[in-house]
């Protein structure tokens, strides 16, 4: 049963972030390297806040338990603040890594592009920070021992596993809008993915009353997804083509392209016209990933 337990909170919690990973992300090297590199800036942040939240204990009364749980949220709060502050350090680096694709590219393009980017960074950070909520679980869910046999409940593997799916997915769209914000200097977006962040985080603070943090975890994903979807512009699939290529944004009422439904006409380009689904140089989608 033990084993039963494993298997299926791993696969809830990783199945459909690996799915991403190796259908958008294992084939293209250059997306590998951008996925570890998000992941180490998510993990400095985890450990510079920690360090913080360790030095407060320490020096605290460890017996004042109102002090240790306000010391517990504020080192959650704080977290949240650093990760998104180092979101922000990834961004101005991949900024001058984008130069400096520019400037040794025969062609003078990006092999990809700032929303691949921030696509992939963000997958980085959401796996690192999955793998560091569910791995002692895991590791626990393999046994000896019962869920619940104290009249706890019998749901805590199941619920973590679907709050570290939903906060990968989250982490994702996070760091697509976050990106979208620094590039058109949208501060009201960064501000709403830290705002985000932190009623997340503050929202575990429920537990074990668990469907005070799923539910409006899952539907604050839902929202994110689609107005991400909306608001970021497309670009080529798989870094092919040309990098500068944008397409309309989609706006309600408007078919996939940007276009009214039924339009067929060429997508133009800086190097010619693009008809959707002709050619792989012409496989389009709206986020381009």
């Amino acid at each position: 049963m033990t084993l039963a337990v494993f298997f299926g909170c791993t696969f809830i919690a990783f199945g459909p972030a690996l799915s991403l990973f190796l259908f958008t992300i294992a084939r293209d090297p250059l997306r590998i390297i951008i996925l570890i590199a998000g992941a180490f800036f998510w993990l400095v942040s985890l450990l510079l806040s920690s360090l913080i939240w360790f030095i407060a204990v320490k020096a605290s009364d460890p017996r004042d338990e109102a002090l240790q749980r306000g010391l517990l949220i504020f080192g959650v709060m704080f977290s949240v603040l650093l990760q998104e502050a180092f979101r922000f350090l990834y961004y101005k680096l991949l900024r001058k890594a984008i130069e400096g694709l520019v400037a040794l590219s025969e062609d003078g393009c990006s092999p990809i592009s700032i929303q691949q980017m921030a696509y992939v960074a963000g997958v980085g950070f959401g796996l690192m920070s999955g793998a560091f909520s569910m791995i002692n679980l895991l590791a626990d869910a393999l046994g000896p021992g019962t869920v619940g046999i104290h009249g706890d409940s019998q749901l805590y593997f199941l619920t973590s596993a679907f709050m570290t799916m939903v906060l990968i997915f989250l982490h994702t769209f996070w760091g697509i809008l976050f990106f979208h914000g620094c590039e058109n200097q949208r501060w009201w977006e960064i501000a709403a993915v830290v705002l985000m962040h932190l009623a997340v985080s503050g929202s575990t603070f429920w537990n074990p009353l668990y469907v005070g943090s799923l539910v409006p975890s899952y539907l604050l994903m839902a929202v994110v997804g689609r107005d991400v979807g909306r608001w970021i512009p497309a670009a080529p699939v798989g870094g092919r083509g040309p990098a500068s290529l944008q397409l309309v944004p989609v706006r309600p009422g408007e078919g996939f392209w940007g276009l009214p439904p039924g339009d067929h006409r060429p997508l133009q380009g800086p190097e010619g016209d693009f008809q959707a689904g002709t050619g792989p140089d012409a496989v389009l989608t709206r986020w381009g990933y």
